[in-house]
């Protein structure tokens, strides 16, 4: 289907949102921002992660995605308001930069269920996988594939309506089904370990299952208004609420994801505590 413009019928796009729309949701990027870097320091304090290099590397990149996603974000919401004096070009590329996050946030999940699957399933193989030997190497080429996707993606939306929500769709689609698939794995796996013993070590195991878990649920309830107001579209409905209502579930997982981790992490909780009580004294 052919755009018109820069604007596609039956579904809002960034750049079109108004002001009480920008304003609560340059709100919500700021508090996600400030919780983040809260959220990166408490990482960096806890003992228990110090021993567990890959998964450390794999929550911070979660957490600095997330701050990167909600800049990025929040820089919309003002080209939003000031859109009308931009370069249509200069839209694009703004769109184009902010995607690359987008992207890049589930694409980090994945990354993070894929280490687990490993660390938990093929305990043997682990150290020598080449996925975890060359983790680093994987988290940049898929940095560079988000960037180069979402540009892609904004450039050929001016063209063709539908090119960008079909990939977007394809990518998340992907990443729910690769998630699903191996965290099914992991937790009937773990399932076999806590038959075997209740060590330490096991109940860490499941703390983080249990948070991955509940993590990719959140993501997925997050999707959501998403691909309802991508059914509505093809339906030939007006989709443009549930696409404003999933920029913010979208917005909302970066919190959510701090959430989350504390509510299934001992360790974080009893670290937050020891930090509120240095601050108070």
């Amino acid at each position: 289907m052919s755009a018109s413009g820069s604007e596609c019928e039956g579904v809002a796009r960034p750049g079109t949102f108004t002001e009480d729309v920008v304003v609560p949701l340059i709100i919500v990027h700021l508090v996600a921002i400030c919780a983040n870097i809260m959220h990166m320091i408490m990482l960096s304090r806890m003992e228990v992660l110090k021993s567990a290099r890959e998964y450390r590397i794999a929550l911070y990149n979660i957490t600095i995605n997330d701050i990167i996603a909600s800049v990025l974000s929040s820089l919309d919401g003002v080209q939003s308001i000031l859109s009308r004096y931009l370069d249509p070009l200069l839209v694009n590329a703004l769109v184009g930069m902010v995607r690359s996050p987008v992207f890049m946030k589930y694409l980090s999940l994945l990354i993070m269920v894929v280490q687990r699957y490993l660390a938990i399933c093929k305990p043997m193989s682990y150290s020598s996988h080449p996925f975890i030997k060359r983790i680093h190497l994987v988290t940049v080429f898929f940095w560079m594939f988000s960037l180069i996707l979402s540009c892609a993606t904004s450039m050929l939306s001016d063209l063709y309506c539908d090119t960008d929500i079909i990939l977007y769709t394809v990518i998340t689609g992907s990443a729910c089904t690769i998630i699903t698939t191996l965290l099914a794995l992991i937790w009937r796996e773990m399932r076999k370990m806590e038959s075997r013993s209740s060590s330490e070590q096991v109940i860490q195991i499941r703390e983080a299952v249990k948070y991955l878990l509940a993590l990719s649920l959140t993501f997925i309830a997050c999707l959501t208004p998403l691909f309802l107001s991508y059914i509505l579209k093809f339906s030939g409905y007006d989709a443009s609420v549930f696409f404003v209502i999933s920029i913010f579930t979208q917005a909302l997982y970066s919190i959510m994801n701090i959430i989350t981790y504390g509510l299934f992490t001992k360790a974080y909780r009893k670290e937050l505590m020891s930090l509120f009580r240095q601050t108070n004294h």
